[in-house]
């Protein structure tokens, strides 16, 4: 016997996208606000579009173009931020804003009892909102992408907490582009002005140029964005 399942909507278009997905095209006219899709279309429709996503992950992988995180992240970034947009405001993304400023600033970083404590929660909060992320419906280009970078990112953030179990936050470059990338850009805006006593509408203008020049890259690292000198010397 399945599982009853449920799934979410984040707009109209969205549950107007899963009708047309199942078959239910003549649904898609007579649609209004109120309507919720039956379990059971629910529950096939996840059956059905695991099976797809599976073998267009197996079939990338054949074709060695598994989407390593170097190579491919500017793919995965309308993920992230429909990410930030359903995380926006969470005190995790503030905690862990304030410690990558800091750690960006001083490699060699300590934290005290009080401040490891706010920071392994915040870390240890991200999986959990990555695969809450999973319930909302996403169109299967949108759903693939996004499997594959939780796919990077949950190993990643399982990595930086044991880093920092062991009193170190020695990441990798690669690893620590990825967190920086899924913490919400607001509260990196709101972390280096508060670091560094500086303008948040300027820090923000100076952010939002540095993303769309990534954006152009696809190669940009996130790390070389963050660093505090790009704002210092520009104010």
């Amino acid at each position: 016997m399945e599982n009853n399942k449920t799934m979410k909507f984040k707009s109209f278009e969205d549950l107007q996208m899963f009708l047309i997905d199942i078959g239910k095209l003549d649904e898609v006219f007579t649609l209004d606000e109120k309507f919720a899709p039956a379990e059971e279309d629910i529950n096939e429709f996840i059956k059905f579009r695991g099976k797809m996503v599976g073998k267009l992950k197996d079939f990338r992988k054949s074709q060695d173009q598994k989407s390593n995180w170097r190579k491919y992240r500017s793919n995965y970034m309308k993920g992230i931020r429909d990410f930030h947009k359903s995380t926006a405001g969470k005190k995790m993304h503030r905690n862990l804003a304030r410690f990558l400023t800091t750690r960006i600033k001083n490699e060699s970083l300590e934290l005290n009892i009080y401040e490891l404590r706010e920071t392994l929660q915040s870390f240890s909060s991200y999986p959990t909102h990555l695969f809450i992320e999973m319930g909302y419906y996403k169109p299967l280009e949108d759903q693939l992408f996004y499997e594959e970078f939780i796919e990077e990112a949950i190993p990643a953030f399982h990595r930086a907490i044991d880093e920092l179990y062991s009193a170190k936050f020695e990441l990798s470059e690669q690893d620590l582009d990825l967190i920086l990338r899924v913490v919400d850009p607001d509260a990196f805006v709101e972390a280096i002005v508060e670091s560094e006593n500086l303008d948040k509408q300027k820090v923000k203008e100076i952010l939002e140029l540095k993303f769309k020049e990534a954006e152009e890259k696809r190669e940009c690292s996130f790390l070389e964005i963050y660093k505090i000198d790009n704002f210092v010397t520009k104010i």
